[in-house]
């Protein structure tokens, strides 16, 4: 039996849109933006590496927790892109002890473990800050 050739088409990516916030989501974004931008200007520089320019705000509690986390100055690090996206995309090297150790060496009068542990599902002890800090080298 003769088989004719398969047609195969190249593989066409398709574009996808980000997904439109929420009305509610709008509104506290909305209702913070003044509060982190005055946090930016007031840090100054990247937490990570020091960096002037233009910072992210970075929420160290994630998921359900992270819109109440949004204007909270000891569950947040002023971060530059570029240490925003490592810290986003490794989040085994970036550890949340490893990111609050971070937030207790560069701002001390910000950092309150008990205040952030009642943001986060998976409690955070000292000890476990205290390690992680001496994995920094700040």
């Amino acid at each position: 039996m003769k088989r004719s050739p398969l047609k195969r088409t190249p593989f066409v990516r398709k574009h996808t849109r980000i997904k439109n916030a929420s009305t509610k989501r709008r509104k506290r974004n909305a209702e913070v933006k003044p509060f982190r931008q005055a946090f930016t200007l007031e840090v100054g520089c990247c937490e990570l590496c020091g960096q002037g320019g233009l910072l992210d705000v970075h929420e160290i509690s994630g998921g359900w927790a992270r819109s109440k986390a949004l204007d909270k100055r000891y569950a947040i690090l002023a971060l530059c892109r570029g240490c925003h996206t490592v810290v986003e995309q490794e989040p085994a090297l970036w550890s949340v002890p490893r990111q609050i150790a971070l937030l207790r060496a560069r701002r001390p009068h910000d950092f309150d473990l008990v205040a952030i542990n009642k943001l986060l599902t998976r409690q955070v002890d000292l000890e476990s800050v205290e390690f992680a800090a001496e994995l920094i080298r700040v």
